[in-house]
């Protein structure tokens, strides 16, 4: 069975709008997961500022993941290289609790970083991220409470900017959530509202502004998703 998946955004800022897509179609390959995106294809007069971009991604769940991508600008004479991305994952247990490790490394940039988490119990969690050879490491911890109304609160720390963040949800019966994200470097706060229905798709919405600004110019988003199985 294949998958085709439409997502659809349109963003303001300070003077216009900017309307992109992202077309998806996954399917299955024998264990492993086969996902062949394009983005901005099928917006027009969006080719000067966001050129097309086509990924290619090879996954097998909680084993590895390849991801190809490529950028294409109709306006030069050469396109830019291909990023590559090689995502390995494993879990080994550690004081009968299971810690999950991810270890990545992208081309041409040559970045690595190497990343764990482990939950301490249902309702806690720790993470830790790290590029190696900088000082950009965070940690976040997260913290769920409620049944039918599951609410989550996410601290996190950036050791490189020294500033700390903080992201709080809930999800509502009948496929509603809510989302408010601060982060103490940037001065911004998030807002964000979405619904997944099974039958309209999924659709989401969110505003942005900087708190130090006086004016409040504040960003909206709208986002929407449709699938399609065949």
């Amino acid at each position: 069975m294949m998958r085709a998946t439409l997502t659809g955004k349109y963003e303001t800022d300070k003077d216009d709008g900017k309307a992109s897509t992202i077309l998806t179609i996954n399917t299955n390959v024998g264990d492993a997961k086969l996902k062949a995106s394009v983005t901005n294809a099928l917006v027009v007069n969006t080719a000067k500022d966001s050129p097309p971009k086509f990924s290619l991604t090879l996954e097998k769940p909680d084993s590895f993941s390849v991801v190809y991508s490529r950028k294409h600008d109709a306006n030069r004479q050469s396109d830019d290289p291909p990023d590559v991305q090689f995502k390995f994952m494993n879990a080994i247990k550690v004081m009968e609790k299971t810690v999950e490790l991810e270890y990545t490394h992208g081309m041409p940039e040559k970045k690595t970083a190497v990343g764990g988490s482990v939950a301490l119990n249902p309702r806690n969690k720790v993470a830790v991220s790290h590029v190696l050879g900088t000082r950009d490491c965070k940690v976040k911890y997260k913290y769920e409470h409620g049944e039918r109304v599951r609410t989550a609160v996410e601290p996190s720390y950036e050791v490189a900017a020294n500033a700390w963040g903080l992201d709080v949800s809930s999800k509502f019966e009948g496929g509603d959530a809510v989302r408010a994200s601060y982060r103490t470097a940037a001065k911004t706060v998030q807002l964000e509202w979405s619904r997944n229905s099974m039958v309209n798709g999924t659709f989401k919405i969110s505003s942005s502004f900087n708190v130090m600004d006086p004016k409040i110019n504040p960003r909206f988003m709208a986002e929407s998703t449709w699938s399609y199985d065949f």
